[in-house]
């Protein structure tokens, strides 16, 4: 998502960057590092390789982007695409990826350091041997520690204890060196090799350091250096963390103003960062209050807010952000509950958004967000603790997954899977689908008194008719729109309203009854509209205090109904027996 407010420092730079080479190579060499960075952070994929590529100060640009952008593009376009970038990472940037790499929680793992040992060792220019040489000293021991065994030929390290399988080298004669993992090996010798002739009092120390410190101890201390350069990148520990998902009142959103200053890392990247707004939807009310906003630095505030925002969401959610899409799960979670507090907040008008986003922080729109939601899985529960097993019988198996989706830890939307016909889930993104949720609610809890008031049914009742179907086979399928195709039989055939299901030769005549005469034995029938519009008048006589929401629900429900009949009967030659088994919208009983 980009705001028209946004100027566009690579003005002049064609889209397709391939085009004139020369020409754009020029052009980015009159460029300032900073307004390069603006200008990759506009662009997408192979495009950010490209500009970077040509640009003559591609490695200095590539070094001013956040670590948080560069983690997110190298995440979403994957490792190997991006070797080249790894191989001119800062220290800085390279420390970040490690630090939320090589750790889950408080736990160290080793097998993600040694990934990312094999990985930079691809790289044209390895970054290792600077790592080696600049980073804090626990946090080598520790890594090494994981990957290799040392021993020296003295009367107190000469045990060899536990290396018989593992493959041996020495680089000096003084320390042998084994191989904890055998495929390390090559890489491992190599790039300790490197460090000794760059460094060798580094090299001596850390075997020292892989020999006589308590593996626990280093482990600990590495954690604790690790978490302090986390949180100065905005990713606190848990129990700060889990602090973001306490409810605010939407009406009290009176932050003073984001000071930019305080977001940007101490200064070091004044460029903020794009990835936070990537799945941003151009018709989100969040996008059409940022539209408004003509203040760059009102804008990088929020990028900044949000990129911490995901961080302590991250860390609350305990998502490992190294899995396939954690980035963009986390990242949508943030917008959408930060889309739904705003409007809330704003009260739907874009001009009071605009005026809350310059004054009021992320994290407070964000709980302001979770707290309607969370009043949306209390009143599900209340619903289910009511009503739930009854319930279940009259909801689809769809809906049942989607009424238990509701009261998980947070609320999720489920969306139809395109050809699968299972749903996928998600969070929500907008008041708009929080809305149509409460209607699906209101509209369960219609069925519970529909089916009690106007059917006549009650839990034993439906537990008899599950326990005596033929078909269809599966119980769970036997919901409130088969149960109502019943009703809708018994009404037609006997003039009376009920749901015990049919017999065979009943339910073919009444289809026989319901469907229109078909010239063409090949032709679809059309369901007698007379004879539904007579069903739902008998309907509405029952004693259910009808109000007008109730008599939609009615309108629907019939009409999802006839819709199902269609679907399953109108085509069929009722002079053939019919194959029920294949059907839907009617319960058959044995014999």
């Amino acid at each position: 998502m980009q705001t028209p407010s946004e100027t566009n420092p690579s003005s002049g730079i064609p889209e397709d960057l391939a085009s004139d080479p020369k020409k754009i190579e020029a052009l980015l060499s009159q460029m300032s590092v900073e307004d390069q960075v603006r200008a990759v952070l506009q662009l997408q994929g192979q495009e950010r390789l490209d500009f970077l590529y040509l640009s003559p100060k591609g490695v200095e640009t590539a070094r001013a982007i956040p670590p948080q952008e560069m983690y997110f593009m190298v995440k979403t376009m994957g490792d190997e695409e991006c070797l080249p970038i790894l191989s001119v990472l800062s220290n800085d940037q390279l420390q970040y990826f490690f630090d939320l790499e090589w750790w889950h929680g408080d736990k160290f793992l080793p097998e993600r350091a040694w990934h990312w040992f094999q990985l930079l060792d691809q790289c044209q220019d390895p970054q290792i041997l600077a790592w080696f040489v600049g980073e804090e000293f626990d946090l080598k021991a520790m890594v090494l520690q994981a990957l290799i065994k040392v021993f020296k030929d003295d009367e107190m390290t000469d045990s060899y204890e536990g290396t018989e399988e593992l493959a041996q080298f020495t680089l000096d004669g003084v320390y042998q060196i084994f191989a904890k993992i055998p495929e390390t090996e090559g890489v491992l010798k190599s790039r300790l090799m490197e460090l000794r002739r760059h460094d060798e009092k580094i090299f001596n120390a850390l075997m020292e350091a892989v020999i006589w410190y308590p593996v626990t101890a280093t482990v600990e201390r590495a954690y604790l250096n690790r978490v302090s350069r986390t949180t100065e990148r905005g990713i606190p520990e848990y129990e700060e963390a889990v602090g973001i998902y306490s409810r605010l009142d939407p009406s009290i959103l009176q932050a003073d103003a984001a000071n930019l200053e305080d977001l940007t890392s101490g200064g070091r990247y004044p460029v903020a960062p794009q990835y936070p707004l990537t799945f941003l939807q151009d018709a989100a009310f969040f996008a059409q209050c940022m539209s408004l906003i003509e203040g760059a630095d009102t804008m990088d505030a929020i990028k900044w807010q949000l990129a911490y925002l995901a961080n302590k969401i991250m860390v609350a959610d305990k998502v490992d952000p190294a899995a396939d899409g954690a980035q963009k799960q986390v990242m949508a979670k943030a917008l959408g509950y930060v889309n739904i507090g705003l409007e809330l907040g704003a009260e739907g008008d874009p001009a009071k958004g605009k005026r809350l986003l310059e004054r009021a922080w992320m994290q407070p729109l964000f709980q302001a967000g979770y707290g309607r939601l969370i009043q949306l899985k209390w009143d599900t529960e209340k619903l289910l603790k009511q009503h739930g097993r009854f319930l279940n019988r009259l909801l689809s198996p769809l809906q049942v997954e989607q009424t238990a989706a509701l009261v998980g830890r947070f609320p999720k939307l489920g969306e139809a899977v395109e050809d699968s016909g299972a749903l996928e889930w998600r969070d929500f993104e907008s008041l708009e689908e929080v809305a149509q949720t409460e209607k699906f609610l209101r509209g369960a809890a219609f069925m519970v008194r529909f089916a009690k008031a106007a059917l006549d049914l009650d839990e034993s009742t439906l537990e008899g008719y599950a326990k005596n179907l033929k078909f269809p086979e599966d119980p769970a399928r036997m919901d409130l729109v088969s149960l109502t195709g019943v009703a809708l039989a018994r009404f037609v055939l006997f003039q009376e309203i009920g749901c015990e299901p049919l017999t065979e030769p009943a339910a073919a005549s009444f289809l026989q009854i319901i469907f229109s005469h078909k010239i063409d034995a090949g032709a679809e029938s059309e369901l007698d509209a007379g004879l539904l519009e007579a069903f739902k008048d008998a309907l509405l006589k029952k004693p259910l205090a009808w109000t007008e929401e109730d008599k939609e629900a009615l309108d629907g429900l019939t009409l999802q109904c006839a819709q199902t009949l269609t679907a399953h009967f109108a085509c069929l030659d009722f002079k053939k027996p019919i194959e029920w088994r294949f059907t839907r919208g009617l319960l058959i009983q044995p014999g």
